[in-house]
């Protein structure tokens, strides 16, 4: 039974390295393990095993990892439900999305129902960040856009050297000033949602 103890090795092994890229659901771990190990005919008569044998191994891999609390059902609700509202993603598309990778209904509704006026402030802060990303991506877009012209106007002879670093230093400090209002307002607003 040396090729089953090392299959059940080599299951745990994958099952830890998954964990440590991020927390997994215990249902998306099973399918993750059963999908790297298929089951063969060769596996099953060089282990003497009946059909079934990775699932059953994945499913043993994965309750031993929640034992020693390298998994969680509750970990991986919570971050996710997180991360997917920092994304913008709705209640909807979010319990979808869980249900696919975790059997805990429980906790996805815990984590879900918060309501419609905070879903409207997670939503509205997501709006918000997103809105001042775009203005300092334009805002970049703009500083790239005079520095090039400062570095035509170089080439033309129109400036010297030390006249276009010093332009460049200038157009680098209008731009983080602009982006630090950018950022000062979307923390303002953010704050003010959330008061509400």
């Amino acid at each position: 039974h040396s090729a089953l103890s090392e299959l059940r090795q080599a299951l745990e092994s994958k099952a830890v390295a998954l964990l440590a890229m991020r927390e997994h659901g215990a249902l998306e771990l099973k399918q993750k393990l059963q999908a790297k190990f298929p089951e063969t005919e060769a596996l099953l008569a060089q282990s003497g095993e009946s059909p079934g044998l990775v699932k059953r191994l994945a499913q043993e891999v994965v309750a031993h990892c929640a034992e020693q609390n390298w998994q969680s059902d509750a970990r991986y609700v919570e971050q996710a439900v997180r991360n997917y509202i920092d994304k913008g993603q709705g209640p909807l598309k979010i319990r979808q999305t869980l249900q696919r990778t975790c059997k805990a209904p429980e906790l996805i509704d815990a984590h879900l129902d918060l309501g419609v006026d905070a879903w409207l402030a997670h939503m509205k802060s997501v709006l918000i960040k997103k809105y001042g990303e775009n203005a300092k991506v334009a805002l970049r877009n703009e500083r790239r856009s005079a520095n090039d012209e400062l570095k035509k106007m170089k080439k033309d002879g129109e400036l010297t050297e030390d006249e276009e670093k010093k332009a460049q230093q200038e157009v680098q400090k209008l731009t983080d000033t602009f982006v630090e209002k950018v950022d000062k307002v979307v923390g303002e607003k953010e704050k003010e949602i959330m008061e509400v």
